[in-house]
């Protein structure tokens, strides 16, 4: 049986090739899209005309922060360089 060595876990996988970052994307984008439309639904008032909705308050500052969770936090923590 071999011992591990130091370092051994140093090395950091490659990186996802680019297809798969770009689906992630919009994905992400998607869900945030999703979440937002939800969110106008309950929360919000409908534009004149009729495209979409109007979030003011705390409905927007939630939106603003899942967000920020959804990109630059969720990936400085989890994310790769």
């Amino acid at each position: 049986m071999e011992l591990l060595k130091e370092g051994d876990f140093k090395k950091d996988p490659p990186l996802a090739k680019i297809r798969y970052r770009m689906i992630a994307f919009f994905i992400d984008i998607f869900v945030f899209w999703l979440v937002g439309m939800f969110m106008g639904m309950f929360f919000g008032t409908i534009h004149s005309d009729g495209m979409g909705y109007n979030l003011n308050g705390l409905p927007a500052l939630a939106l603003f922060l899942i967000g920020l969770f959804l990109w630059p936090i969720s990936e400085s923590l989890w994310g790769r360089p």
